[in-house]
């Protein structure tokens, strides 16, 4: 017995409209919504700037325990810890101020550069590979979190269209 077939919520396309059997050229064709899915209904700007504060938290110290806890590795521990308490800075301000999720994009594009920056910097070197690694895993991480970033402010822009339109919709029925 083969097991269901699993899609994914946002790939249903419910029909808002029942199609009927007669299709004529007057007559529109059913429109498809989107059900929302996890990016859309249970993540925001704040909850990703948060969750990637604390990633880098404990990359930070991953990096310092793949070092053998020397004297030396402690920058990670600190560099770690002030680049994600900026971006849970970020999250905690981003839901109240516009320029606080602004400052969050922008220091996640730069932390990812500057990951990969370093990253490529410590290539040449084979005792390092621990290092290498890191850097490669906390700019793919960045990456991620930029691409999540553009999803959900997409989709915000959206639904702030989609809302303005509406009363416009709604004041225009009331007039007639």
């Amino acid at each position: 017995m083969d097991a269901p077939l699993h899609v994914p919520r946002c790939l249903v396309l419910l029909p808002v409209a029942e199609a009927s059997s007669d299709i004529s050229p007057s007559k529109p064709p059913p429109r498809f919504h989107c059900q929302p899915s996890f990016i859309h209904t249970m993540l925001n700007s704040s909850r990703v700037f948060t969750l990637y504060g604390l990633f880098l938290i404990a990359a930070g110290c991953c990096a310092f325990a793949a070092a053998g806890f020397e004297a030396k590795a402690k920058t990670a521990v600190i560099i770690g810890s002030i680049t994600g308490l900026s971006m849970m800075i970020c999250g905690y301000f981003a839901p109240s101020r516009p320029l606080a999720s602004s400052i969050g994009r922008a220091l996640t594009c730069i932390y990812g550069a500057i990951f990969l920056w370093r990253g490529n910097k410590l290539s040449a070197d084979p005792s390092k590979a621990y290092l290498y690694w890191t850097f490669v895993t906390l700019s793919v991480v960045s990456a991620v979190v930029v691409a999540l970033l553009v999803v959900i402010d997409g989709r915000s822009k959206q639904q702030l269209m989609q809302d303005r339109s509406r009363p416009a919709a709604s004041e225009s029925s009331k007039t007639k």
